[in-house]
C-alpha cells in the first residue's frame, strides 16, 4: 500500500518539518498555557493535526514535500566503466 523504503535526505525533510511546527506552536502555546487561557485545546488539536499530516506525507511519498534523493535519480544515467570509474551516456 504505502512505499515503506525512504532516504535518509527525506527523513531530515521530516525532522526539519517536525522541529519547525514545534517552533511554531510552542512559543504561542506556553504563553496560551500560562495564561490558563482556553484556546490552549484548540492549538493543542491543531499542532496535533499537523504533526500527523506531516506524517502521513512521509508514508505514503509525497514527492512535492520529499522529493527523491537526487543522486538516485542520475544514477541510471551513470555506468561504471572497465577500471570502475564513472563514465556518463
Amino acid at each position: 500500500m504505502f512505499k515503506t523504503r525512504h532516504s535518509v535526505e527525506q527523513l531530515a525533510l521530516l525532522q526539519q518539518y517536525l522541529i519547525f511546527t514545534a517552533i511554531l506552536f510552542g512559543f504561542p502555546g506556553v504563553a496560551l498555557w500560562l495564561k490558563k487561557d482556553n484556546r490552549i485545546k484548540f492549538a493543542l488539536i491543531l499542532y496535533i493535526f499537523i504533526s500527523l499530516l506531516w506524517i502521513f506525507l512521509y508514508i505514503s511519498d509525497n514527492k512535492i514535500f520529499f522529493p527523491d534523493d537526487t543522486v538516485l535519480l542520475n544514477s541510471n544515467k551513470i555506468k561504471a566503466g572497465p577500471v570502475g570509474l564513472a563514465s556518463h551516456n
